[in-house]
């Protein structure tokens, strides 16, 4: 079973003009036409119709997208992005400043304790207010402030840092934001279900902050614009932008 999460106004047209989908939208209004139904609400029937497509259309499993961009090209010469069906689990990132901010604060109480962590603490502190530090030296005060959590975990939290950061920005839904596609995004990685390793970005809309549920990692379906990295920095050759998003549910009693 699916629940609808969040769809765009433009996910149904769309739709209509994908060669992977159309053909199962097309059957549901030929459905409807040889029904005859109460006269029901556009917008019910719009959700409807993106959760028939994502629970009937023809899914691109396991990242697996040349063949995709392929016919795309072979059709209108790659005019338009392919619109596709993708499943598996979406993997959230956050900013790495907010990371270091959540850290130091967690540690902070415990300073006093050890010299060292206190400089490991006004480090980061230092860091994440200079604008222009960049990866590298987020990276190693993050290191410092996980080393020096080690050290002290006796004392402070038997619960790896990791843990507890994370924990702390998907409450507070400090989700990593960057600016494509023209607007402030999400960006998340979709990997292959039970995958431990790197997937492919996924950019969803900034909207989508306020309504995702609080897990790392959820199975997802999603209708999706597929595009060629749009960052030289991304490790994968592919990116996804979301039209409409569903989270897998889980059967009554089982974790998600």
């Amino acid at each position: 079973a699916l629940e609808l999460l969040w769809q765009s106004d433009s996910t149904l047209p769309k739709v209509r003009a994908s060669m992977f989908l159309r053909d199962t939208l097309r059957e549901a209004d030929n459905r409807r036409g040889f029904v005859t139904a109460p006269k029901e609400d556009p917008e019910a029937r719009d959700r409807r119709d993106v959760v028939r497509i994502l629970t009937r259309g023809p899914i691109v499993e396991g990242l697996r997208f040349e063949e995709a961009f392929t016919r795309s090209h072979e059709e209108d010469g790659g005019s338009t992005a392919p619109v596709i069906v993708v499943t598996g689990e979406l993997v959230v990132c956050f900013d790495e400043r907010d990371w270091i901010r959540a850290a130091a604060g967690f540690l902070s109480p415990f300073a006093p304790l050890d010299p060292i962590l206190k400089e490991s603490i006004d480090f980061a502190k230092a860091v994440v207010d200079n604008e222009w530090t960049g990866g590298p030296v987020l990276e190693s005060a993050k290191l410092r402030l996980r080393d020096s959590h080690a050290k002290l975990r006796r004392e402070v939290s038997h619960t790896p840092l990791d843990t507890v950061v994370t924990r702390q920005l998907l409450e507070r839904r400090k989700f990593r934001r960057v600016t494509m596609f023209g607007e402030e995004r999400i960006r998340a990685e979709l990997v292959p279900p039970g995958s431990r390793t790197g997937g492919a970005p996924i950019y969803l809309p900034a909207e989508l902050s306020t309504r995702l549920p609080l897990f790392e990692r959820l199975p997802v379906r999603g209708i999706c614009e597929l595009y060629r990295r749009q960052d030289e920095t991304e490790p994968h050759t592919d990116a996804l932008l979301v039209l409409a998003l569903a989270r897998v549910l889980p059967r009554s009693g089982a974790k998600s």
